[in-house]
């Protein structure tokens, strides 16, 4: 990646950023955290305005929009697109009109024993890039696993005989329980084993892979059923771990609901945060409603976190937080 893609990363807004990745403006800003996605440029954007949050936007919208081009551009090159005859119906088309609702395709195919009551025909469009046109064709909408359609669906098209889902794109929950009972949280949404504790701060940063530990997955499934009266609130800085807090971050996943990383946040501060819907939500909680899954975490124990390729030495363990940690290093940093 050149010079001038690196200098324009650092400088783009994180709405910006969204809108050149999805080709239209954001509704609410949009809360991503790509652990691993397809594209490296677009990692790589979202991960450094993730970085560089508290840098002043520009104002220049002439530049603002040179940087957009670079974002663009590079995109195109390491991630080209395929071309129309060699996409999926899924690929062709990726945004759906039923019911008064738009739904976009979340990647993933449906199996036939996840296809559930038909719900009615509907129309689908995509956009062609290499000829500038835009393609509509009939489709079949179906109920997908136990996942309420209002958030998820699955579409059936003739063209290729497959059945793929598609999320709804500005569905918000009301509250915690909406959030839980529309996505049928505790059957569809698997926690994964690989769970961080981390803290940054302008002083200090620190991430604590886990040990693994079935109870503190059980604790958060607990967690969101006992606190449904929570409002969802629409994710800001005010809505969101503060500067040195601790967070616990949950890898979660779903075979329906995309390729690419989700996650679950719970800072100590008592806020849930989630990418599960497309926006960015967040509950707050409050803190008494978090402590208990905490010290489980404390009891639990893990690995100091630092992406490396060097063999972690046995010999070097310590305390952090009441945590017996492994510290890896590629190389001694300056500091010590």
């Amino acid at each position: 990646m050149n010079e001038y893609l690196n200098d324009a990363l650092g400088e783009i807004s994180d709405e910006k950023i969204a809108e050149a990745a999805n080709g239209k403006k954001t509704k609410r800003v949009t809360f991503l955290k790509v652990a691993s996605v397809a594209c490296i440029v677009l990692a790589v954007a979202a991960a450094v305005v993730f970085m560089k949050a508290d840098k002043p936007k520009i104002k220049d919208e002439q530049t603002q929009n040179q940087a957009n081009l670079v974002v663009q551009t590079a995109a195109a090159e390491i991630c080209p697109e395929k071309k129309w005859d060699e996409k999926e119906s899924n690929e062709k088309y990726t945004e759906l009109s039923f019911n008064g609702k738009t739904y976009l395709s979340t990647g993933m195919k449906a199996g036939k024993t996840e296809i559930g009551t038909k719900l009615g025909p509907a129309k689908a469009k995509g956009f062609d890039s290499y000829t500038d046109k835009i393609y509509e064709t009939d489709c079949e909408v179906y109920t997908v696993g136990t996942f309420k359609s209002d958030f998820l669906v699955a579409v059936k098209f003739d063209t290729d005989g497959n059945t793929y889902s598609y999320k709804a794109e500005d569905w918000f929950p009301s509250d915690l329980k909406d959030f839980t009972d529309k996505l049928n949280f505790s059957e569809n949404i698997k926690i994964d084993s690989d769970i961080i504790l981390s803290s940054n701060s302008d002083v200090s940063a620190s991430q604590i892979k886990l040990h693994e530990n079935e109870a503190l997955p059980n604790t958060v499934y607990r967690l969101l059923e006992a606190c449904g009266k929570a409002k969802a609130l629409e994710y800001t800085s005010d809505n969101m771990a503060k500067d040195g807090e601790r967070i616990l971050e949950f890898g979660v996943s779903s075979p329906l609901l995309s390729r690419y990383s989700l996650f679950l946040t719970i800072s100590e501060d008592g806020y849930i945060m989630t990418n599960l819907v497309d926006v960015g939500v967040s509950f707050f909680v409050g803190k008494e409603a978090v402590k208990a899954l905490f010290e489980t975490a404390d009891k639990t124990g893990g690995v100091k976190y630092v992406p490396t390729t060097a063999l972690p030495n046995p010999s070097d363990v310590y305390m952090v937080d009441s945590i017996e940690v492994t510290e890896v290093y590629s190389e001694p940093s300056k500091e010590e």
